[in-house]
């Protein structure tokens, strides 16, 4: 009997986390799963620590090429579950996830189903207006536009062929899921925690690099290319655009990690504000859709508030290395 839910996990140098990462799997009372464990070029125990759970046959260890995009596709060529799950390797699944997702399938014709990391009502959502629901992932990408807390069909990725893009290595899950929805004919959110973020801390990604930025657009300009989208949500891409622009600014330029001058900040941040794809984003944006906070951050870009974007940028990274 093939398993109802593949649950593909990359691996690269994940020996302090993965262990706990697969326990989170096996502690979920619903059992009829396999987890697919993609190591892609660890040079750590990450292979050591996976094979002390290989004689649970329900649990496979592969391998790819380097790179998250490989791992991915690696583990839904090899799955053969109902549905797919991607967990990253330093995250968990909370102990009743597979049961809350179960309840929803027993009841509904879904394809995709969208959970949540932080809070929860309990309360489900039947997505009636998809590109409106397009919309609102686009103007929370960090939380609403990943593959993190959420679980397709198989038939929907396997028969349309969707793939994780090799070529991109900044928010290539947003394409992924974009991709995913415009074949999916029943979304389901449901205000339910399935998924457990562990915040680690990584000096490296949060560096300051003036090159980051374009590995953010290499992805923007993908999606653009996506065919199927309706006019309502091509205009709504121009939030996309400048929410990866907070990204690279509160994990790269302003990084609390960064001991850089202000001055060299400022230079990086105007820098990135003044790509035409962004100064057109920032002439285009409807707001509609965006909460109260973005509203501000995405005025003072429009100002030319360089310096107090800046500061509330570095806030917002002390409070992720909080979490951290």
């Amino acid at each position: 009997m093939n398993p109802k839910y593949s649950i593909i996990i990359p691996a690269y140098n994940a020996e302090k986390t993965i262990g706990n990462t697969i326990k989170s799997v096996k502690n979920q009372s619903y059992c009829n799963w396999q987890i697919i464990v993609v190591e892609n070029g660890s040079i750590d125990s990450t292979n050591s620590v996976v094979d002390k759970f290989l004689n649970d046959k329900r649990i496979s260890l592969i391998h790819s090429e380097k790179g998250v995009s490989f791992a991915r596709n690696k583990g839904i060529e090899y799955s053969t579950g109902e549905w797919i799950l991607f967990l990253d390797a330093d995250d968990e699944l909370p102990l009743n996830t597979l049961d809350i997702y179960n309840n929803v399938i027993d009841h509904y014709n879904v394809d995709i189903i969208v959970g949540q990391y932080e809070s929860s009502d309990g309360t489900l959502e039947i997505i009636e207006n998809k590109d409106e629901y397009i919309c609102r992932c686009l103007n929370n990408p960090t939380k609403e536009c990943n593959v993190t807390g959420l679980i397709f069909k198989s038939n929907i990725i396997k028969k349309t062929n969707i793939e994780f893009d090799v070529n991109l290595t900044h928010a290539e899950d947003s394409l992924f899921f974009l991709q995913a929805l415009l074949n999916a004919k029943d979304i389901i959110v449901i205000h339910d925690i399935v998924y457990k973020v562990n915040y680690v801390n990584n000096s490296s990604v949060r560096s300051v690099n003036e090159n980051q930025f374009g590995s953010y657009l290499s992805t923007i300009y993908e999606i653009y290319k996506i065919d199927g989208f309706s006019k309502n949500v091509y205009d709504e891409l121009s939030a996309f655009v400048l929410n990866q622009v907070l990204i690279v600014l509160v994990n790269n330029i302003y990084s609390v990690d960064n001991d850089k001058s202000i001055f060299s900040l400022l230079k990086y941040e105007k820098k990135i504000l003044n790509e035409q794809i962004v100064q057109e984003s920032l002439n285009n944006i409807s707001f509609k859709y965006c909460d109260k906070k973005r509203k501000l951050l995405f005025h003072l870009m429009q100002k030319h508030r360089y310096y107090l974007l800046g500061l509330i940028c570095r806030q917002k990274s002390r409070m992720n290395k909080r979490k951290g």
